[in-house]
């Protein structure tokens, strides 16, 4: 739950990540990647750690930056970054190339547009 700021002002409002799209986003990430491990890659295998964990920190990441917004808007920021980079090292351990503004995961494409070699929009 949200914490609320404190009576001397110091201290902005802060937490709440779980209302954050990213961090419902890569929730459902980590839950599908956990799934899919499981199902096609041998648990044993370096790769389903590095999947996994990947998934975690971006999850975990967005939620330590969340939390850390009330005292440093550079730690936060900084936890973010990590965040971003833990998710696009699992899509680059899935074989898919990280999204940019035209071709974000979410996004659909444009009327009569479809994706080219590299998934993006053409």
């Amino acid at each position: 739950m949200e914490q609320k700021q404190n009576e001397s002002g110091l201290i902005p409002a802060h937490g709440g990540y779980r209302q954050l799209k990213s961090y419902q986003m890569a929730e459902i990430v980590y839950d599908a990647t956990v799934a899919f491990c499981d199902r096609f890659i041998g648990k044993h295998s370096r790769t389903h750690d590095q999947m996994v964990q990947a998934a975690r920190s971006g999850k975990q990441n967005i939620a330590e930056g969340s939390m850390a917004s009330g005292t440093s808007r550079k730690m936060e920021m900084k936890l973010v970054g990590v965040a971003r980079a833990s998710l696009e090292e699992l899509l680059l351990d899935l074989g898919l190339p990280a999204p940019t503004r035209a071709g974000a995961l979410g996004q659909r494409p444009p009327a009569g547009g479809s994706r080219s070699e590299t998934g993006l929009y053409a």
